[in-house]
């Protein structure tokens, strides 16, 4: 996995592969490692809406929407190895 500090110069050369969920991410990371796709990953969390599915009623306790961290990933695949990532990403 690349630091953050080797991909500012090399932004190019990696291409988002989506936002994912840090425990499904780490399952994907370490296949791409086993199969030497380069790859890295960037801290993708933001606040959010707690209750920002449909609501089908509220609550007398939970009149408002509440602010809560979402927890995710966003992962950058090289550009040279996209298919080789589509490959192993595929196969889980």
């Amino acid at each position: 996995m690349d630091d953050d500090a080797d991909l500012q110069g090399k932004s190019d050369e990696y291409i988002s592969f989506g936002y994912l969920d840090p425990l499904l991410g780490r399952r994907i990371m370490d296949r791409l490692t086993r199969h030497h796709v380069r790859f890295t990953a960037r801290d993708a969390s933001r606040l959010d809406v707690a209750s920002a599915d449909i609501i089908d009623d509220v609550s007398w306790r939970d009149p408002y929407p509440r602010p809560a961290r979402n927890n995710r990933i966003e992962l950058l695949i090289h550009s040279e190895d996209q298919d080789a990532a589509r490959k192993v990403i595929d196969e889980m």
